[in-house]
């Protein structure tokens, strides 16, 4: 026996470029949304039947015509926060962690660290939401906690991000959160007989760590 836990369906890859015509200058939004519908579509998957499904086309039709009747004043109104780059060259860790016979990383107490932050957000409102307020105050949190804030690992700061921005921000309930490893090691220069001061790194693109998580409010209403 199976059955189905979860779903979810939309529309992707949706480009607007919407222009807002003020009388002294133009603000332009290039966006590509995507949009996901969650709810009672059980039976569609199940037995194909397709009462209570909106298709996808109107979905992207919605896009358009939100777009054509507000002038938002943020991407936020459509968007998420998308490869946010953040480094910082200390005040990072990473040490203590198991180790067995496939362990050749070496523990640290000062390293380069830096990722890009992906993060979208469940709002438990719409109603006079500061939409521009709440995406600054997410910036805010991330650059807090990245800068302020001496991080043990890139678990430890996601959580603390995400635990912050929803302490400050009362109209956000859960948010989901993606901190990938922009490696930089220290360059061996053992060949060349010289020590490495801690301040040369050879960048890693490939392979990188991921590290995602959601972050909720304890009394979310959803």
């Amino acid at each position: 026996m199976a059955t189905l836990i979860d779903n979810r369906y939309g529309k992707a890859k949706v480009r607007v470029l919407k222009v807002n015509k003020n009388k002294d200058y133009h603000t332009v939004f290039d966006l590509d949304c995507c949009v996901l519908l969650q709810g009672q579509f059980e039976e569609t998957y199940l037995t194909g039947n397709n009462e209570r499904v909106v298709a996808t086309d109107s979905i992207k039709n919605t896009v358009y015509l939100l777009a054509q009747k507000e002038n938002f004043k943020s991407a936020e109104d459509f968007g998420i926060i998308l490869d946010l780059l953040i480094m910082k060259t200390t005040g990072s860790g990473f040490e203590n962690f198991y180790r067995d016979q496939y362990t050749t990383l070496p523990e640290t107490k000062d390293r380069v660290f830096a990722t890009m932050v992906t993060a979208e957000w469940t709002f438990n409102t719409t109603d006079n939401v500061n939409y521009p307020h709440i995406y600054q105050e997410f910036k805010n949190s991330v650059f807090d906690i990245f800068s302020l804030q001496y991080s043990k690992s890139v678990q430890e700061t996601l959580y603390l991000i995400g635990k912050t921005a929803i302490e400050r921000c009362k109209e956000i309930d859960e948010i989901n959160l993606s901190l990938p490893n922009k490696h930089a090691f220290g360059f061996d220069f053992a060949k060349l007989k010289t020590k490495n001061e801690n301040n040369t790194f050879q960048p890693v693109e490939e392979p990188s760590g991921l590290i995602e998580g959601t972050v909720k409010r304890l009394n979310a209403k959803f």
